[in-house]
């Protein structure tokens, strides 16, 4: 345990079900992350002022993500609650990529396409772990080897997800994801796409009483973006088109269920999100990239981010027969991820950013979230 002078940072790690849970604690973070799919279970924000309520324990904290809490309910899961996603998060059309004059024929997961790197994606596998603590910050790094034809793709990839507490922003959370393609090996180039699939509730994710969790609807979103990726279907089409005047258009923060009733109004069957926005700024440096607040809790959460992207996904086919915190249920729109990625599809359209890298290249980006409370009146 490392302690400061008016701070306590601490670590532990305990046996969960055929792996481990790592349990990362700061003044006001506690973040459990579990080796099975390099996953984030559970992140519990301490606010004192809530202190007793219905959302926090006498302690202040409060949980904002979903979860579950036996290890059989996260080996059954098929919504990549808090996993790491790769080879490649999202879709790529046709279960197939091109590269160096070369077709890769990949494990198909969603029809026709291939999702999260498939069927046996990084999400479902155990990883390796390093605990780390230093002077600036204290986590844990987590590792895979993915080896050449994995679920159909090319090279072997060494990968690394590494998540944090800053010490010196102890409502910080941050994650590096990264891969290197073996030097060694048939293949020259490769595709990676990494992202963490945490579902976010700023509300609170009630433990005891039991009952399910107020959905999202009521938090704001803001976005750092004034272009969405054109969809067919799910799969981006590389045409981008201006948020301007769509339900799409978060420049400002507004109220997420007037969204999904707009986007409900154009026919979207469920009603929801599941888009990339293309990020205003992207120079491989730190920019915000999303805000989400909950006017219930007065809980927020800013999200900084290397990559330039972030898919809005707002639960729409969660299903309804997923069991979370203290056994109960989950709903259709009970969190809302936020992705921070590269575009789906990105292989099969050359405009997108690429997610190609050689022999040799790292592919890393980073993602920050960081809490605040506010009181409401």
């Amino acid at each position: 345990m490392w302690r400061g002078a008016n701070t306590e940072y601490s670590r532990e790690v305990t046996s969960f079900g055929e792996g481990h849970k790592i349990t990362l604690t700061s003044p006001n973070l506690r973040v459990e992350l579990l080796t099975l799919g390099a996953t984030i279970s559970s992140v519990l924000y301490r606010v004192p002022q809530l202190a007793g309520k219905d959302i926090a324990d006498k302690d202040g904290w409060v949980n904002v993500t979903l979860g579950f809490d036996e290890p059989e309910e996260f080996v059954k899961d098929t919504a990549c609650m808090g996993r790491t996603c790769g080879r490649y998060a999202g879709r790529i059309a046709n279960g197939e990529i091109h590269l160096d004059g070369k077709t890769f024929k990949l494990l198909k997961n969603d029809g026709e396409n291939t999702l999260h790197g498939g069927p046996n994606g990084f999400s479902s596998r155990p990883w390796r772990y390093v605990m780390l603590e230093g002077e600036e910050e204290i986590g844990v790094s987590f590792h895979l080897i993915s080896p050449h034809l994995d679920q159909g793709f090319p090279g072997q990839l060494f990968v690394t997800a590494t998540y944090v507490i800053l010490k010196k922003q102890p409502a910080a959370l941050k994650w590096d994801l990264q891969a290197v393609l073996a030097s060694e090996g048939p293949v020259h180039f490769t595709t990676v796409n990494l992202c963490n699939h945490t579902y976010w509730n700023l509300n609170g994710v009630p433990g005891v009483p039991r009952r399910l969790p107020e959905p999202v609807t009521n938090h704001c979103l803001q976005l750092h973006s004034g272009y969405v990726a054109e969809l067919n279907g799910a799969i981006p089409t590389g045409s981008m088109k201006s948020v301007e005047g769509t339900p799409h258009d978060y420049r400002r923060c507004h109220s997420i269920l007037e969204g999904i009733e707009a986007t409900r109004a154009e026919g979207r069957n469920p009603p929801g999100y599941d888009d990339p926005a293309a990020l205003d700024t992207w120079d491989s440096k730190l920019h915000e990239a999303a805000r989400l607040f909950s006017p219930k809790t007065g809980i927020s959460l800013q999200v900084d981010t290397t990559s330039p992207a972030v898919v809005v996904y707002t639960a729409n086919y969660l299903p309804v027969n997923v069991s979370g915190e203290a056994g109960e249920r989950f709903q259709q729109h009970s969190g809302i991820c936020l992705e921070t990625q590269y575009f789906p599809n990105s292989p099969h359209i050359p405009n997108f950013p690429s997610t190609v890298i050689e022999k040799g290249q790292r592919y890393k980006e980073t993602t920050v979230c960081h809490f605040k409370f506010t009181p409401q009146a």
